[in-house]
């Protein structure tokens, strides 16, 4: 059961990102498409947070650690570098770019054992899985440029991986 929910939120991601690229079109920017998607993702929690009767948690906020909060930062990067990678690398590429960061960020930070991740031993089929999903998404961008070139500059390459690793890191 646990699997297939995971497998049903990560295919909900790739529909997120198309969802939000209509919203893109029919507010004219990625960050306007981000705030409103955002603010529905605010209304819809502090509807549930009332519903279970957990809003008053909202109150003990003042009582964390700062960079507790850094984990917010995360969300709008993910969501504007979605809109804007989706039209120039397309979903699967943009998608492996994600999970690939998120990867890559999961894995020092059970290595390391960074923002209160317990330490997880160094395991040679970590670093095959690891590889594993380098090869993939390496297949993945070489064979988009042996067709039709889609803007696969550097810079994107690196806002999709840089943008799925924020997202694993939030989500420890």
């Amino acid at each position: 059961m646990l699997l297939a929910s995971a497998l049903l939120a990560g295919g909900l991601l790739a529909v997120q990102a198309s969802v939000n690229l209509r919203l893109n079109k029919a507010v004219g920017t990625p960050y306007g498409a981000s705030t409103v998607q955002l603010g529905v993702a605010t209304a819809v929690l502090a509807v549930l947070a009332v519903a279970v009767g957990s809003i008053g948690a909202v109150a003990l906020v003042p009582h964390v650690e700062p960079w507790h909060l850094l984990g917010g930062l995360a969300s709008p990067l993910y969501i504007t570098s979605g809109i804007l990678l989706f039209p120039r690398l397309g979903a699967l590429a943009a998608v492996g770019f994600f999970v690939t960061g998120q990867m890559f960020a999961s894995f020092v930070l059970d290595l390391v054992g960074l923002l209160g991740v317990p330490r997880q031993p160094f395991s040679g089929g970590a670093v095959i899985g690891a590889l594993a999903v380098l090869a993939g998404i390496t297949v993945i961008i070489r064979a988009q440029a042996a067709g039709p070139v889609r803007g696969t500059g550097a810079g994107w390459i690196l806002l999709g991986v840089v943008a799925g690793a924020a997202l694993r890191c939030r989500g420890r």
